[in-house]
Formats: C-alpha cells, sequence, structure tokens
C-alpha cells in the first residue's frame, strides 16, 4: 500500500477505535511489548479531527525515524482531554522498563500490546 492510502485507512482506524500503531517493518500493529515516546521531538497534538492528509505529512516528516527497526507509528485519542497525539514510538519488551522511560520522558501513558490496554504513568506507583 503506498503512503497516501497508508494514511487513509490509519485515519479510518483512528476514527474508529482512537489509535493505532503501524510497524512498516512488519506491515501492522504490534502484538507484544509496550510502545513508548521517547523522540519529543517527533510529537505532534491535535485537538480536532486528525484527518489522512495529516498522517500523510506525519509519515514524510519522519520517515528516516519510522524506517528505524524497533519504530513504530502511533496515533492515540487521550480520552480524558479529547487531545489526539501522533508520535513515533519505540517498542520495549520490559513493562518496567517501558514505564520508567515513560516518565523519564514526561509520558502520560504506554500501551501493552498484548493485553490492548493503555498504562497511565500516574496511576502506577514508582
Amino acid at each position: 500500500m503506498d503512503k497516501l492510502g497508508l494514511a487513509m485507512h490509519l485515519a479510518d482506524t483512528l476514527l474508529a477505535d482512537g489509535g493505532f500503531s503501524y510497524d512498516q517493518w512488519a506491515e501492522g500493529t504490534p502484538r507484544t511489548g509496550y510502545a513508548v515516546s521517547v523522540n519529543p521531538e517527533c510529537n505532534r497534538q491535535y485537538t480536532g479531527r486528525v484527518s489522512p492528509l495529516d498522517l500523510y505529512d506525519y509519515m514524510w516528516a519522519h520517515d528516516p525515524i519510522l524506517g528505524e527497526p524497533g519504530k513504530v507509528f502511533g496515533a492515540w485519542r487521550d480520552s480524558e482531554t479529547g487531545v489526539t497525539h501522533l508520535d513515533v514510538s519505540t517498542v520495549v519488551a520490559d513493562r518496567d522498563k517501558a514505564l520508567a522511560l515513560a516518565r523519564e520522558h514526561g509520558e502520560i501513558a504506554v500501551w501493552d500490546y498484548a493485553n490492548i490496554a493503555e498504562i497511565r504513568t500516574d496511576a502506577i506507583s514508582v
């Protein structure tokens, strides 16, 4: 699938599911591990609906880092604020390491692929 087609598919997924992770190496969503954003320079926030063009532009702007193994393109809508976050996430195998990295980088949450669940960093005691 070309980048524009992928952007359209991901926009539909974001609207329907509230988020997505896309690993270009696996051409899909990781099944295990924890997604944590450790590249704050890649974070973008949207208060309205995110369009396919927004996603397409993001993919082109961050293509070099998204091409690195272990990096995924992620988007999620924060249910508490309604803000949609686009970022480049690193997939980490260890839950505690992922949460430590998230706290270190001031992240709100990590995503647990195996349990299909958000783990908010403020809900976990240190």
